[in-house]
Formats: C-alpha cells, structure tokens, sequence
C-alpha cells in the first residue's frame, strides 16, 4: 500500500503542472468565449435598443398623431387635462415648422373639442 501511494503520489507530481496549465489555460479560453459572446448580444440588442429610445418611427407616429386627434375630439374634462396636454404637444410636433399651432388655437384644444371634419358635399344632378 506504501508503495502504491508513493506511484501515485510520484505520477500526481509529475502531472500537477501540466494540470494547473490546461486549467489555466481553459479559464481564459472561457473568458473569451464569454466576452465574444456578450459582445455579440449587445450588437444584436443595440439596434433594437437604439430604435426605442430614438424619436419615433412612421408607423408609430401616425399612431400616435391618431390617439392625440381622438383624445382632443372628445369634449375636454378636468380628469384629461394632462392627455389633452400630451395630445396637443403630439399634434404640435406632427405639424411642420411654418404651420404649427399658434398659442391662441393650443388655448381652444384646452377647452373645446376639436371639431369632426367636414364631410363633402355630393351634388344632386
């Protein structure tokens, strides 16, 4: 028993180096596995991340200018005021720069409801 435990002490010697070393060295070969692959995720996320803190897109905008038109049609409350607030800013930025809301018409989005458009008329023949 001695003698074997000498054998293995000897061939456990003999090989602890190399050990440490393939441990060592698959430590860092899993840091940058890791690093590549968190590097990866970031860039998959970025442009998703990027596009929501961004202004807007078409689609969502003309959502959003459509809540904003359909919250100013309704006749205005104390509970709304904030919304009506939130939709005239809306409407505000959809508008381009020589057309936007004069501080006059804002003032009567606050206290009335923005009127249905008119309808066409069809002539009778």
């Amino acid at each position: 028993m001695d003698r074997l435990l000498r054998v293995l002490g000897l061939y456990l010697e003999t090989w602890t180096p190399m050990f440490v070393g393939v441990g060592l060295l698959l430590a860092v070969v899993f840091a940058i596995y890791v690093a590549i692959w968190g590097i990866r995720t970031l860039a998959a996320l970025a442009p998703a991340a990027t596009a929501a803190s961004s202004r807007q897109g078409p689609g969502s905008r003309r959502r959003s200018l459509d809540l904003a038109i359909g919250i100013l049609r309704e006749p205005p409350t104390a509970e709304t005021e904030g919304l009506r607030e939130w939709a005239i800013a809306v409407l505000n930025d959809c508008l381009e720069d020589g057309v936007k809301l004069s501080s006059r018409a804002q003032e009567e989005l606050r206290l009335r409801a923005l009127p249905a458009p008119a309808r066409p008329r069809h002539r009778s023949a």
